[in-house]
């Protein structure tokens, strides 16, 4: 006889008996009953087959190349056949969309292939009102409605699809389960089935997730490590650039990004970050160049800095894209060893592109634009500014360096301001005019002194 439990589907608590409060994650009415898989009676086994690592030969992995070149640089060179990916982004980010577009390219490059595009949340009519409006009017994509995880295994089964594609993971149920769609039980048991069974029939599939207030993919931390990959596709802000995120990837570097804009007709590779994020050929004090590594990826931004004289109250410390207290600290080392007061002074900081950046290394790219602004002073050229300020002014060197320069090198970039630390080294390297400076009192004598 199987033995009966009760399972809390908000947090995969067991206990034997019903209980009405979990004491594990406090919900109320979560327990469902459940049967246990296994009997004590179960075969014994006798014997395993293990093989030497030295003996077991290379799996082959063939991927398939989604068409476009943003999304396949983050896969690692595209959709490995018979994996499961996971793709999660906030509401409206452009995730079905993106997946859309996938799907079209997909069935042009592969002939006579076929996608299933499997919505809980979508109407087939909703559906293919967005493919209007992104000009997709391919034969080979198949839409389903349908959140019934046996009726979606049918008609994998009757297509035959080359990639099968859910949104969303949270609307898919198991009937047999008494558990609620989106609860934890469902999606991790789902998620299992989906699993096994693609890999089995060696269709690449890639499942959409909900994503929490905290910004992570609803439901338990299990289904990210279930999958062979977990993609986050986020916005920036108010802006129409998007990023896509490898957070976990078996079958290629993890960190990775692809970049996008977001247009009217659809979403839009960025390949060039130094024509994206710096548009503007206006020039003037308060303006600096700097460029941070994303994964694999140099990203070019813009720092612009507003120095004003506050007469009437406490000075103000603003900042869009930088952690306000990182802007407190470079302005107390600008007072104590460049010698000017901004005591009375008003400083804002913005990276321009809605860029939210916590590397250290855009810290000389900060304090020179305060510094034009403050003297007025235009920095002249397309200087880029790389750099970690210390606590005691000191200018330290940037981390991955040699990925950063050879990007810079292939742009047509030239003239360098950074850190003393391996300056020869770099000279070496690459053909760029190079300022090495040691203090922050270096950089205000050889670009503002009066």
């Amino acid at each position: 006889m199987e033995k009966i439990k009760f399972e809390c589907s908000n947090c995969l608590y067991l206990v034997p008996k019903w209980l009405g409060h979990c004491i594990k994650c406090n919900s109320w009415n979560s327990f469902i009953e459940t049967n246990s898989k296994y009997s004590k009676k179960s075969k014994t086994i006798k014997k395993i087959d293990l093989k030497n690592l030295s003996e077991v030969g290379n799996e082959s992995i063939y991927r398939i190349c989604t068409g476009i070149g943003e999304l396949d640089r983050v896969l690692g060179g595209g959709i490995v056949q018979g994996s499961l990916t996971l793709i999660g982004g906030q509401p409206g980010v452009g995730k079905s969309t993106l997946l859309l577009e996938a799907a079209a390219k997909l069935v042009r490059l592969n002939e006579n292939k076929r996608v299933l595009y499997i919505s809980g949340e979508e109407s087939e009519g909703q559906i293919s009102l967005r493919a209007k409006r992104l000009n997709i009017c391919e034969e080979n994509i198949y839409l389903l409605n349908e959140n019934d995880w046996e009726k979606i295994k049918l008609a994998i089964d009757q297509l035959r699809p080359i990639v099968f594609i859910l949104d969303s993971i949270q609307t898919t149920v198991i009937k047999d389960m008494s558990a609620s769609p989106g609860s934890v039980s469902q999606i991790k048991e789902i998620t299992y089935e989906i699993l096994n069974y693609c890999k089995d029939k060696k269709i690449s599939s890639i499942i959409v997730g909900h994503i929490t207030k905290d910004g992570s993919i609803s439901g338990p931390k299990v289904l990210e490590h279930m999958v062979d990959t977990v993609l986050y596709f986020e916005g920036l802000g108010e802006h129409n650039h998007r990023i896509l995120k490898s957070i976990k990837n078996r079958f290629g570097n993890t960190f990775e990004v692809g970049l996008f804009e977001m247009e009217e007709e659809g979403l839009i590779e960025i390949s060039d970050t130094s024509k994206s994020f710096i548009k503007s050929t206006i020039n003037g004090p308060g303006r600096t160049r700097t460029c941070i590594l994303e994964g694999r990826r140099v990203l070019f931004l813009e720092i612009q800095a507003l120095v004003n004289e506050n007469k009437f109250s406490n000075p103000k410390r603003i900042t869009q894209g930088i952690d306000n207290s990182r802007l407190s600290m470079l302005i107390a080392i600008i007072e104590k060893y460049a010698g000017i007061s901004l005591i009375n002074q008003d400083v804002y900081i913005n990276v321009v592109g809605g860029f939210k950046v916590d590397n250290k290394e855009i810290d000389l790219a900060i304090v020179a634009s305060i510094l034009s602004s403050y003297f007025k002073i235009t920095v002249e050229g397309e200087k880029v500014f790389l750099g970690e300020v210390g606590l005691s002014g000191e200018i330290r060197g940037a981390s991955f360096l040699d990925s950063i320069l050879k990007d810079l090198e292939i742009l047509n970039y030239k003239d360098l301001v950074i850190g003393i630390e391996n300056k020869d080294e770099l000279r070496q390297k690459f053909n760029f005019k190079i300022s090495a400076l040691e203090k922050i009192n270096d950089l205000k004598e050889k670009f503002f002194n009066l």
